[in-house]
């Protein structure tokens, strides 16, 4: 406990009047027992009673009253009740501070040799008597550490530089020998003065009033006084302070103080010495001063700037009242003037924009006649098949480019509606996925010939059935996309991507393109109708400007809003925002008007490493999903259906009963649920010989790392969050029956996924609640360290106590792994926490907290943890 005594140097040793052991040392005093070592050590970093003043302790001395007197090699006399240390120096009176041993006589009186004398103290009194010095018989000032010693007569032996000083002192307090007190006096008192230069002497001022007078011109004042001695004047020592300035006393190296600076008021200033024998003056020096401030600070005239600044700010405030009055009577008749002219510029702008729209309201009623001539005869046309190839193509083109300005013209229509306050919504109960899978679809093969990757996310309640305009959404969403494809540049290795997502109550659809991107200062304007941009260098791109002005009519009709964000050559992103509506009571057999198939179609999804799909048409495997949240369940089911064999159950239990019939290839189970929580049914499943071997997933809301390790000290083979990605659920499912089916048919390991296992032959045996406590304890102390740099396998034995091979045997027992991939999983779980409740900002940062240095090696570890990048949370 205290390893610092074996490395210090003993410099006495002894006991104190009830017997105890005390050792002083370089390094402090310390108390021994001789059975039980050392019991305690004081010193100056030691809390309460343990501390002490000073560490270099040479001696001690224990008075009747229990009382230490300590001699320390620099800190002087130190007395010490056991509580509290008082320590006396120089400035208490001692001529020197290294003190090297400490002795009482018959009358509380110490003695102690130091390095300039021997020091006579006063005990009772706590004030120092007097020092010996050479002239007053002793062999030499100078005294040695460990040379002292008082025999039985109380005779006091000090060794020295020149012999041993040997003597009683009884017979040291005669009247005759002891030491005279002198008085302290002032030579002279002299103040500089700041108009002549010159030194003025100001004795005379002081006896008479008893204080000094200094103006704010003075420069410093110089005090000069003696102490009467006949020998070794320049041994006596001056000391001083003063109120407010210095409250301890300040050593003089001569009997001149010189004083400057101080601030004005009363000061009070006290003087004190000390002759060579070490007995102080009779008397202490008390000057007053009188600091006189300078005039600027005299309250007379203080209070003259007061009255001229509070003359000046009345003027001016007079002044800035008469001008403000005259400037506001100026922009009255200014705004008047101004208002009449705007109110009459806004009426004919009115007018000039109601004419505006009549104009487009009727030139597109009329374009619409002969267009339904055009379109209405060529439609006829191409449904003749004796067509030639050559004009067919002809024909179509007609079609497609009339079609295309039958479009403009209901837009111009649209716009007119906008602004006269007549268009409305036409809402009906639509399924939403087979609505915008229908829009997109439209532009996949579009996108496919021009060269562009396509890329379509869905996610939200693939059951989600909503009130919404279809014609509206789709208006939309064709400009969005139409204008995403035009602005992309083909066969350019280009993207463009449409993603639905639900945020709050909202939904929300954002289409983003790898284009050109939008000028900044275009941006505020795209919106806006017949907008083309004039930044040079722009190339062309033609257009009528009123797709997104109309986008914007129709977002705010529907309650909603679009917007967009964009950077110069990096691309933009267009979102679409609106209030979900949402449709109860309709069932998976509602239909919507179109024709297109219930499901969702992953195209362009490319599967991540280690997931093995099955060929189209072919089964993957059976998977029994447990969850007791019936639209949830349905729509999982959804999703697994088109490559795996799928039967759900509602809670644990009902799995329980499935099993008796039939063992699936994997089980994706929910940890809320009645009557038989996921929990108990991981534990019935693991504990089972015949069954512990089918790959289990949980997948839950529930994102507590306690719950994560819980699951995983079961057995969990995966564990997913709510809400998912599809993506992400297909890909670890098809990796864990991959690995599954490699797997040695005897035993439940560790797969690519990171998931936790028991080893059938090992862990047979029930954990008592002992192992269950010394786990939760092995949990606490992994996950509290993990961007400790000592966590390693054998840290962790050390802490939990445990030899290496026992710590290897007992994690394996419990946990199914061995130290390192318990170790491993426990960080892994930390990451996820810290990336799924978004605690980092960077990769880096997550590596970094739960202990990994390379960056590189944590992302691909954490792949394969969880078939996901941990930049894809970020």
């Amino acid at each position: 406990q205290f390893p610092e005594f074996s490395t210090s140097q003993i410099n006495f040793l002894g006991r104190d009047p009830k017997g105890r052991l005390w050792c002083c040392t370089t390094l402090g005093l310390y108390e021994l027992d001789p059975a039980g070592g050392v019991l305690g050590r004081y010193w100056p970093e030691g809390q309460g009673k343990y501390f002490l003043p000073h560490q270099n302790i040479l001696h001690f001395y224990c008075d009747t009253d229990g009382v230490f007197w300590l001699g320390s090699n620099g800190g002087g006399l130190i007395r010490w009740d056991g509580q509290k240390a008082v320590q006396f120096q120089r400035k208490n009176g001692l001529l020197n501070n290294v003190v090297y041993a400490v002795y009482e006589d018959r009358r509380q009186h110490l003695w102690a040799p130091t390095d300039y004398g021997i020091l006579q103290f006063d005990k009772k009194n706590l004030q120092v008597r007097r020092t010996w010095l050479t002239s007053d018989g002793i062999t030499h000032n100078e005294f040695n550490r460990l040379s002292h010693y008082r025999d039985d007569d109380g005779v006091l032996y000090f060794g020295g530089l020149n012999g041993i000083t040997a003597f009683d002192p009884e017979q040291f307090y005669a009247d005759v020998l002891k030491p005279q007190q002198k008085d302290l006096l002032f030579s002279d008192v002299l103040v500089m003065n700041g108009h002549t230069g010159q030194l003025e002497n100001r004795m005379s001022e002081w006896l008479q009033s008893g204080h000094i007078t200094i103006s704010p011109d003075d420069r410093y004042l110089q005090l000069e006084f003696s102490l009467p001695e006949l020998v070794l004047q320049d041994k006596v020592t001056y000391s001083w302070k003063m109120d407010g300035i210095s409250d301890d006393w300040q050593t003089l190296s001569e009997p001149v103080l010189r004083i400057s600076g101080l601030k004005s008021g009363q000061h009070h200033l006290y003087i004190r010495a000390q002759a060579v024998n070490g007995t102080m003056a009779k008397n202490e020096l008390d000057l007053k001063l009188k600091v006189l401030p300078p005039f600027y600070l005299r309250w007379w005239f203080i209070l003259m700037i007061v009255v001229l600044i509070a003359t000046a700010v009345g003027g001016w405030l007079r002044w800035r009242n008469r001008s403000q009055r005259h400037i506001q009577q100026r922009l009255e008749v200014e705004v008047m003037r101004q208002t009449d002219t705007i109110r009459q510029q806004a009426e004919e702008l009115k007018r000039l924009d109601q004419s505006k729209s009549r104009f487009f309201a009727n030139i597109s009623h009329e374009l619409r006649t002969p267009l339904t001539l055009i379109i209405g005869p060529v439609g006829s046309l191409l449904k003749n098949n004796q067509l030639p190839a050559k004009e067919r193509s002809l024909i179509e083109l007609a079609y497609r480019h009339g079609a295309h300005l039958l479009e403009l013209v209901n837009a111009l229509l649209d716009l007119s509606k906008m602004e006269s306050g007549k268009m409305t919504l036409n809402e009906q109960p639509v399924l939403l996925l087979p609505c915008i899978r229908r829009i997109v679809s439209a532009f996949e093969s579009h996108a496919e010939w021009l060269g562009i990757r396509f890329v379509f996310e869905y996610q939200v309640p693939h059951r989600l059935n909503i009130l919404v305009d279809q014609d509206r959404l789709q208006k939309v969403l064709d400009n969005l996309l139409s204008n995403a494809l035009k602005f992309t540049p083909p066969r350019s290795n280009g993207m463009v991507s449409v993603r639905v997502e639900q945020v709050e109550n909202k939904l929300r659809i954002s289409v983003t393109d790898t284009g050109r991107g939008i000028h900044r200062k275009d941006i505020p304007h795209v919106f806006e109708r017949f907008y083309q941009t004039s930044q040079e260098n722009t190339p062309v791109e033609g257009g009528t400007g009123i797709g997104l002005a109309l986008c914007r009519e129709i977002a705010q009709l529907m309650q909603g809003r679009i917007w967009v964000e964009s950077e110069a050559g990096k691309g933009s992103q267009f979102y679409f925002e609106f209030p979900i509506k949402e449709v109860l009571g309709l069932g998976f057999e509602t239909q919507t008007t179109d024709s297109t198939p219930d499901t969702l179609l992953h195209p362009f999804v490319v599967p991540t490493n280690g997931s093995h799909e099955a060929q189209v048409g072919e089964s993957a495997g059976s998977i029994l999903l447990v969850e007791d949240n019936t639209s949830l369940r349905n729509y999982i089911e959804f999703i697994l259906k088109e490559r795996y064999e799928v039967f759900g159950v509602e809670n644990g239990l009902s799995a329980l009963q499935f099993l008796e019939k039939r063992t699936p290839d994997l089980i994706l189970s929910d940890i809320m649920m009645p009557e038989m929580d996921g929990f108990q049914l991981l534990e019935k499943l693991k504990s089972d010989p015949h069954r512990r071997h089918i790959p289990v997933v949980m997948l839950t809301a529930r994102a507590d790392v306690q719950d994560k390790l819980r699951a995983l000290r079961i057995g969990v083979d995966d564990y997913l969050l709510k809400p998912f990605e599809e993506e992400e659920l297909l890909a670890r499912i098809g990796n864990l029956l991959y690995n599954s089916r490699n797997r040695i048919p005897t035993a439940h390991l560790v797969d690519a996924n990171g998931a936790s296992g028991h080893d059938t032959s090992e862990n047979t045996e029930t954990a008592s609640a002992e192992d269950m406590e010394w786990l939760e304890r092995l949990e606490k102390l992994a996950s509290t360290a993990l961007g400790d740099s000592r966590l390693s396998v054998d840290w962790l034995a050390s802490e939990m106590y445990t030899g290496r091979n026992q710590f290897f045997k007992r994690v394996k027992l419990l946990t199914g792994l061995t130290p390192n991939e318990y170790l491993q999983a426990v960080r892994m779980a930390g990451a996820r926490e810290l990336l799924e409740q978004r605690k980092v900002g960077t990769v880096k940062e997550v590596a970094y907290k739960v202990g990994f240095r390379d960056v590189k090696y944590f992302s691909e570890q954490y792949f394969k943890y969880f078939g996901k990048l941990p930049s894809s949370y970020l």
